[in-house]
């Protein structure tokens, strides 16, 4: 059984080895940021202030309800043992906690949003399963959530619809490529149609305006939205565009190498037109 070095009655120090992270977390451990050696810096001349929170498992081992920052801060530093609060939480209330001690973050990424707010409604919703409670549903739950964090309902709704996006569109939203509202109209087509649009992002090196994705959605609600519908509508000239010149993908592509990845062709496209009116300068002079 594990030696517990008690602190005071509600908080013990625990080693490192015996805990384990949350099981599907939805927040992201960033080392090399501002924010962790900030931690890092305090941890290392004032020890960890704020005890961790956790529960116990079957196991006999501890799951991280909050403080998975502050548990690698000590590994990357050494320290072997760190202070816990040990709360013996239902799964729903473990979810909801931890989802609601990480939401406190200045920072934080629209993946991780979407898929906390999807775990906490999820558990709020299976709480009044259990306990029969009226009216519980979907919105009401994402009101609940959003008067939480002060975001209204429908914002959190449209959160949760990220985590229906593929992995490269999501990664587009968390970079600021594509915002919220676009991105909401994109969960909307099949996998497949999110590929077909994601290499044509890559492709033409653009995102979709909002605009856009509302007819790529309502293209697929009819079932007629395939790679040419989707060309079509990303080549259109957006208002906010300077005019620009469309080529034929599947003739640049025979003459392009295969080593150009579909982001660098259009500086190779600038390259080579340059070095060929640099070559039809040359051949002027030598006529003259």
């Amino acid at each position: 059984m594990e030696n517990k070095n008690i602190i005071d009655d509600n908080v013990i120090s625990i080693k490192l080895k015996k805990l384990e992270n949350f099981k599907n977390h939805p927040f992201k451990l960033i080392e090399d940021n501002p924010d962790m050696e900030e931690l890092l810096s305090s941890i290392k001349d004032n020890g960890v202030i704020e005890p961790i929170i956790v529960r116990p498992t079957k196991e006999g081992k501890y799951e991280i309800i909050s403080g998975h920052r502050r548990k690698k801060a000590c590994e990357l530093l050494g320290i072997k043992e760190i202070k816990c609060i040990v709360k013996d939480f239902t799964d729903d209330e473990a979810i909801i906690n931890m989802v609601d001690s990480n939401l406190k973050r200045e920072k934080l990424l629209p993946s991780e949003k979407a898929f906390a707010y999807k775990m906490k409604r999820e558990a709020i919703l299976h709480q009044g399963k259990k306990t029969s409670r009226q009216n519980v549903d979907k919105l009401k739950t994402a009101d609940i959530i959003g008067k939480n964090n002060n975001e209204s309902g429908r914002t959190v709704q449209r959160y949760i619809r990220l985590t229906e996006l593929i992995p490269q569109i999501l990664k587009l939203v968390d970079d600021e490529k594509i915002g919220l509202r676009p991105a909401v109209e994109i969960s909307y087509l099949t996998k497949e149609e999110q590929n077909m649009l994601y290499l044509c992002i890559e492709e033409y090196n653009c995102t979709p305006s909002h605009d856009q994705t509302i007819r790529m959605k309502n293209l697929s609600k009819k079932e007629l939205l395939d790679k040419n519908s989707i060309e079509e509508i990303m080549n259109e000239l957006k208002p906010n565009q300077k005019e620009y010149i469309k080529l034929d993908s599947q003739k640049f592509r025979k003459i392009i190498p295969r080593n150009v990845t579909p982001l660098n062709r259009e500086e190779y496209i600038y390259k080579a037109i340059d070095f060929y009116n640099r070559y039809l300068q040359k051949l002027k002079e030598k006529q003259r």
